[in-house]
């Protein structure tokens, strides 16, 4: 089946009903799922570090068969969803959370092409072999991962809209 066996695939149809479920319905004791991912936040690289693994692609820790992201996940959707209406957000942050969430699918397909590009880069200028430097790494490639994903994301939004602007004012019809 190529880059996805059979298993794989089943995890991820589960996520998308997942998805439909949490959306549909409340779950009553959020406190446990707040718990839970906090404490995978914390295990995500400690677990992490103890695997000597240079392919982010095959990371048992962050791959669809880990539970770990997973329960961070659903913390940090309920924590949005049950606070989003208590915050006050100015309009330039709405705008920015509209242009993200604009370039979400874009961001989402790239994100696994800039994090692999990070890891090498990054393991060629810094071997971390305590616990604090994977943290650190973490953390850092969450930032950067999500920051070029989104300049990606921009200037291939930009060029698509380009694009399918040319193609609007072509004629097709035959004369």
């Amino acid at each position: 089946m190529g880059a996805f066996d059979l298993p794989i695939l089943v995890i991820l149809n589960n996520y998308l009903f997942l998805g439909y479920y949490l959306r549909k319905y409340d779950i009553n004791n959020k406190r446990i799922i707040y718990i839970l991912g906090i404490i995978s936040l914390f295990l995500m690289p400690v677990f992490d570090s103890f695997i000597i693994n240079n392919n982010s692609r095959n990371d048992v820790v962050l791959n669809a068969t880990s539970i770990f992201p997973i329960f961070l996940t659903l913390s940090i959707y309920y924590l949005i969803k049950d606070n989003y209406k208590k915050i006050k957000i100015t309009k330039y942050i709405k705008k920015q959370i509209v242009k993200v969430s604009n370039l979400s699918l874009y961001i989402y397909l790239f994100h696994v092409l800039v994090l692999n590009i990070l890891v090498k880069l990054l393991n060629k200028i810094w071997i971390q072999d305590r616990l604090y430097e994977n943290i650190l790494l973490f953390i850092i490639l969450l930032i950067f991962t999500f920051i070029f994903s989104y300049l990606i994301s921009i200037i291939f939004d930009y060029v698509y809209n380009k694009i399918r602007d040319k193609i609007k004012t072509i004629n097709f019809t035959n004369k």
